[in-house]
């Protein structure tokens, strides 16, 4: 399936995956209540957000001899500090009752 997903037409494009993605979002929104929908939007973009800061540490660790045309001020508290605030916000946000916290979880492991 990902391998159909995955193709691309003449020019480029995704279609079938964004077909797909299409079909997800909108029976989702037809039959899921306002705050679950704000609950997957507001989960994913905290974790991508979460994973691009972690992103830095890893590329910082991992190729040390890299040029960095942009310093992050405050580097490694003021990351650390986003990181913690949005693992406590993730962690809130699967704890709570209202939150289907399984299907989070796997609607983000279908993404990566």
């Amino acid at each position: 399936i990902l391998r159909r997903l995955s193709r691309r037409t003449a020019r480029g494009i995704p279609a079938n995956a964004i077909l797909t993605q299409f079909v997800i979002v909108n029976v989702m929104l037809l039959t899921a209540t306002f705050q679950s929908v704000v609950n997957y939007v507001q989960f994913s973009l905290t974790l991508c957000s979460a994973l691009t800061v972690l992103g830095v540490f890893v590329l910082r660790w991992r190729r040390p001899e890299l040029e960095r045309p942009y310093r992050t001020w405050g580097y490694p508290l003021t990351p650390l500090i986003f990181l913690a605030i949005s693992v406590w916000m993730i962690w809130h946000l699967l704890a709570e009752q209202s939150t289907r916290a399984p299907s989070l979880l796997g609607l983000v492991t279908a993404a990566f």
